[in-house]
């Protein structure tokens, strides 16, 4: 997959352990777009819709120690979940990846 400098891409944290020093030992990475944090079947689709507004917004409030809380959420890796993430998904409402095929993915084990 090809990124041009204006192509903006987040990293999905999913199932990994992290060591010291942030070292992934094992599990896996999904590169997605901004914004783009679920689907249908629960996992980033390479669009932007109601689903990934809908998934920031329920998790409003949440910070970094509470239970709810969830890192992919946190788009400006604040340590809480506020407007400012929910408007970011907001402003990227309806963009979609050229091929939704062409989404990365990287496994360590």
């Amino acid at each position: 997959m090809e990124l041009s400098s204006r192509t903006n891409i987040r990293l999905v944290r999913q199932s990994m352990r992290m060591h010291a020093y942030n070292n992934l030992t094992c599990g896996r990475i999904t590169v997605t777009m901004l914004g783009d944090m679920t689907g249908p079947k629960g996992v980033p689709d390479g669009r932007v819709d109601v689903r990934d507004v809908s998934a920031v917004a329920k998790l409003f409030g949440a910070c970094y120690h509470d239970l709810r809380y969830n890192g992919n959420c946190d788009i400006n890796d604040d340590g809480k979940i506020d407007m400012k993430d929910i408007s970011t998904v907001a402003k990227h409402f309806e963009n979609a990846t050229p091929d939704v095929s062409s989404r990365a993915q990287l496994s360590i084990s």
